[in-house]
């Protein structure tokens, strides 16, 4: 019998630990580290599934260093890796120092057992260890696929036969039925005309796994003859284009035989693929052409796709500047599809793209409807939000402040940005009502300041903060300085406490010990199967800690940023600093701040931008080709770097350090140019300075937080308030030394002093 260890020993010993109503647990420190000390180079091998390299650094280490269980995890780990690189003899000489030591989950503990017993001759023994496997494991396919290998070969293949017919008989796509439909087309024989429909199964629901890609040469190989049907094609791209491999997609596509008709079950998904793939490849033109008429002609029964279509179509015709159609496109999505998901996304976006499209009237329509039918969707903040502010732009401030009012309401989850909007603008409103003078001071400030506190002191990492705070220091500096107050240095850190039913989840547990053993790509697809949308703030910020222990810092960052945009600091628990530390890495800092040593600006602002232009991957390219950590466009980089006397090659626009010397240097640029504004910087490196100063200009140098709500570019307008939020929730994270707030003042009553 194994002994305890990992999760299961640590289960046992907290026992007795329990709350009122919803029981918890502290995360021991044991399991928020790794079970073994592996060398970075060994980390960043098994990531990248680089077998040899991998074997090669665990050979290296130095085994009389290792204690406890450590020595079976490296031997587990190496054999995993041995035997993937071809070498099952060397793997099976680990098996008995594995022993029932290693903290390695048992379904992969048995999995492994069996593979390699199996490549040695062992039937027997592999037989033994393949049974262990959980039949509602996802590595259970692979498990019994390996039986019907061993018992066909001698003969006995029914034994087996009925667990393996469970299995395919689960709908695609399971995990595990990849590998058990090609353990039936092997049991069948691979050339055997019975084994054609498991292959084209693999073939279409799986052609991103290993397997998948097996079946595809087994079938040019052995069934040359038959070939996929339309159907078989389209969905087989579908599936291709969920796993991000779209050219694939689209070649697929290209060998369907006919066009299915408009409003079938292939002519919807045929014409979501395509579309949604050159949307994806920014190619939208070509989107809207694909799109046709499918959004309207679909219905709402094949799979949603119509008013998918619909959303897809109006976002692709209105960054192409056509807001007309986006308007029509966004907005029968409602009327067609009322109860779909979406639909109140479609009212949102469809005001947005009337009111660009100069129809305030149908705007405001569309807006008060998304309000008064949908307040519970995602998309009814903005669209709540826009409504109040085309209030006051048309000089209805009380009409303005009651629409502010329900927004402020909403829960913060949906949208948090605009939710908070409304709370502030409601307290702006009530001092400064006149869209015409809106510098004019107007009746009792003191219900206004008692808002903005309260903004600061419940959202004190957040955009909106700012501009409170800036207004406190002019009405009310007293209370300014009272509310900007940081936590303790200490507070908000400590052990992560998780629900029991978290704690106990076999696919976290399991997923759990893959991690601390290095094998992050084997954790996340067992954290696959786990709902941490929903899941709380330290039990995902347990999870992606161990993804930075394993060296995985950038996925895991990207991810914590993902579901921070939906879960808005501020109402992260009592943790909330741990966590933060996690989706706001202090990463590159020591580099930025010497690359932008004089500059007017921030360098902690820079960090914000950088943060959010890049996600800290100092190797990506943007659908629009900017590079590198700043995101810089080749031809500003050449213009910058003109002005920087300096001398650069394409490859460098990816060096870390150089990048950030130029995109700092062109930060410092928008940022003079723009009176030192640091909004309208952020601004202006995104939409470019041209238009953003032609905007003060056309506006009548507005205060700056009403200008910032005009901008008329979503992206740019969201790209402001997104940067301003990184850079405050940093600044107040890391610079304890500076004040909790800086003091934007100089911008509440002009954009440009």
């Amino acid at each position: 019998m194994r002994r305890l260890v990992g999760v299961a020993a640590v289960l046992g010993a907290l026992a007795g630990q329990a709350r009122a109503v919803e029981p918890m647990v502290d995360v021991p420190d044991l399991l928020r580290h790794a079970a073994l000390p592996l060398p970075t180079g060994v980390r960043d091998a098994l990531r990248a599934k680089d077998w040899g390299a991998a074997a090669a650094g665990l050979r290296q280490m130095d085994l009389a260093a290792l204690r406890g269980p450590e020595k079976a995890d490296h031997a587990f780990v190496l054999a995993w890796v041995l035997l993937r690189g071809g070498r099952p003899a060397d793997a099976a000489a680990l098996l008995p120092v594995i022993g029932d030591v290693s903290t390695a989950p048992l379904p992969h503990l048995a999995l492994l057992r069996g593979e390699v017993q199996h490549a040695v001759g062992r039937d027997d023994d592999a037989l033994r260890a393949l049974d262990q496997v959980p039949q509602d494991h996802r590595l259970i396919g692979r498990a019994v696929a390996l039986r019907m290998e061993i018992l066909a070969a001698r003969g006995a293949a029914d034994q087996a036969a009925g667990l393996l017919a469970a299995l395919i008989s689960r709908p695609d796509p399971t995990p595990g039925n990849d590998a058990a439909l090609l353990g039936e087309a092997r049991r069948l024989g691979v050339s055997a005309p019975g084994a054609y429909a498991p292959l084209r199964r693999l073939w279409t629901h799986y052609p991103v796994s290993e397997d998948g890609r097996a079946a595809a040469e087994l079938l040019t190989t052995h069934h040359a003859d038959r070939k996929a049907t339309d159907s078989e094609r389209i969905l087989r791209a579908e599936r291709l284009m969920d796993g991000g491999m779209l050219d694939a997609a689209l070649q697929t596509l290209s060998g369907v035989s006919a066009i299915p008709a408009a409003g079938t079950a292939d002519g919807c998904r045929y014409a979501f693929v395509r579309g949604r793939s050159l949307y994806k490849k920014n190619d939208l033109s070509g989107a809207v052409s694909a799109f046709g008429g499918a959004g309207r002609s679909c219905g709402p029964t094949v799979e949603d796709y119509g008013a998918k279509i619909l959303y897809l179509q109006g976002y692709a015709e209105f960054r192409r500047g056509r807001h007309a159609e986006s308007a029509a496109a966004y907005g029968a999505i409602a009327d067609l599809y009322p109860d779909s998901t979406m639909a109140d996304d479609g009212l949102a976006r469809g005001g947005i793209s009337l009111f660009e499209a100069g129809d305030e009237a149908g705007a405001i329509k569309l807006w008060q409807r998304a309000l008064d039918g949908f307040a519970g969707g995602d998309a009814v903040p903005e669209a709540s939000f826009r409504l109040a502010f085309a209030h006051y732009l048309a000089g209805r401030t009380a009409e303005a402040i009651a629409v502010a009012e329900r927004t402020g309401a909403l829960d913060p989850g949906l949208d948090w940005y605009h939710v908070i909007a409304g709370q502030y603008w409601a307290a702006r409103w009530r001092v400064y009502p006149d869209v015409q003078d809106p510098s004019r001071l107007s009746g009792d400030t003191g219900e206004a300041v008692g808002r903005w506190r309260a903004l600061i002191q419940a959202w004190p990492q957040n955009y909106y903060a700012l501009l409170s705070y800036a207004r406190l220091r002019e009405l009310a500096p007293e209370v300014a300085q009272a509310a900007a107050v940081r936590p303790k240095e200490d507070e908000g850190f400590g052990a992560w406490t998780v629900r029991r039913t978290f704690f106990e989840d076999l696919r976290v547990g399991h997923g759990v010990a893959l991690a601390r053993l290095g094998l992050v790509g084997e954790a996340l697809a067992e954290w696959d199967g786990v709902d941490l949308q929903h899941a709380q703030a330290d039990e995902v910020s347990w999870l992606q800690e161990l993804r930075v222990d394993a060296g995985d810092w950038l996925g895991a960052h990207k991810w914590m940023q993902q579901w921070l945009k939906t879960h808005p600091v501020g109402t992260l628990g009592p943790h909330e600093a741990q966590v933060v530390a996690l989706g706001f890495p202090n990463r590159y800092w020591e580099e930025l701040t010497e690359a932008t040593a004089g500059y007017a600006y921030a360098p902690r602002m820079f960090h914000g931008l950088v943060r959010e232009e890049s996600s800290f991957d100092k190797d990506i390219v943007s659908f629009a080709g900017a590079r590198g950590l700043s995101q810089v466009m080749p031809g500003t980089w050449r213009e910058v770097i003109g002005w920087m006397g300096i001398r650069t090659t394409d490859a460098q626009m990816f060096d870390a350090t150089i990048n950030l010397r130029v995109g700092g240097r062109y930060l410092q640029s928008v940022y003079q140019s723009m009176s030192n504004n640091p909004f309208l910087a952020m601004a202006s490196y995104n939409g470019g300075p041209g238009r953003i100063s032609g905007w003060v200009t056309a506006w009548g140098n507005p205060p700056i937080d009403e200008y910032v709500e005009r901008i008329p570019v979503r992206e740019t307008r969201d790209y402001v308030k997104k940067v301003s939020t990184s850079w405050q929730v940093m600044r107040y994270s890391f610079d304890r030394e500076e004040p909790p707030f800086p003091d934007l003042s100089a911008f509440n009553h002009v954009a440009r002093p």
